[in-house]
């Protein structure tokens, strides 16, 4: 019954696809041939915005591109243009073409509250539209940037992808993935040891301000 509840939100607020709104961000290195992969998400037809990690080093010994998510015809397109805040771990990617039959991302229009239930699409892998559930745990700041904390699952993969409110507004990207430690010694003196991940997000707030300062 709690399966089937959880099924049924996650298909009142995507639909059939969870491809909707997120690209996949592939860069390759030049030198090396390694490669890397990441998620994005449209907020108008020429613009990505995904976490500076994905896309960072931005010193041309990676090539960057964009993957457009359709279920007819995937599609790489050119990033023309790259915006970076490293503090934020913010970028805005421009591309040289749309992304056709893909939706834009509706910005909410303030951060969520404690416990607000959130949902965070991916690429991890190979499996772009991967949806994890979860609710807002804490919000932090470091070096005076604020940061979401959530018990949502994220793999790698998903950094840079979409943090959604029930209503599919953005509210936060996924920046990375923290692991808290805890040691217990039983009565019998046996060690155990307890980890526990987080997901941790920027949230809509920080974007907002990264997208005004970026203009200016």
């Amino acid at each position: 019954m709690i399966l089937t509840l959880i099924l049924s939100s996650l298909f009142s607020i995507f639909g059939e696809s969870s491809l909707q709104n997120i690209v996949s961000v592939k860069g390759l290195n030049l030198i090396t041939s390694d490669s890397t992969m990441g998620t994005g998400v449209l907020i108008d037809k020429t613009h990505v915005l995904t976490a500076a990690h994905v896309v960072n080093p931005a010193d041309g010994t990676f090539k960057y591109k964009v993957e457009c998510l359709d279920h007819e015809k995937d599609k790489l397109v050119d990033i023309t243009e790259i915006k970076i805040d490293t503090k934020r771990d913010l970028a805005l990617l421009t591309i040289s073409e749309q992304c056709e039959n893909q939706l834009i991302t509706k910005l909410a229009k303030r951060d969520g509250y404690y416990g607000d239930t959130i949902y965070t699409i991916g690429c991890p892998g190979s499996f772009c539209g991967v949806v994890s559930r979860g609710v807002i745990s804490a919000y932090r700041k470091k070096d005076n940037i604020l940061r979401l904390v959530s018990d949502i699952k994220i793999w790698h993969g998903s950094s840079g992808g979409p943090l959604y409110n029930e209503k599919k507004e953005l509210v936060g990207i996924c920046s990375q993935i923290s692991t808290f430690t805890d040691i217990d010694i039983g009565p019998d003196n046996k060690i155990q040891v307890y980890s526990q991940n987080y997901g941790i997000f920027i949230p809509i707030s920080e974007i907002k301000q990264f997208l005004k300062e970026i203009k200016d």
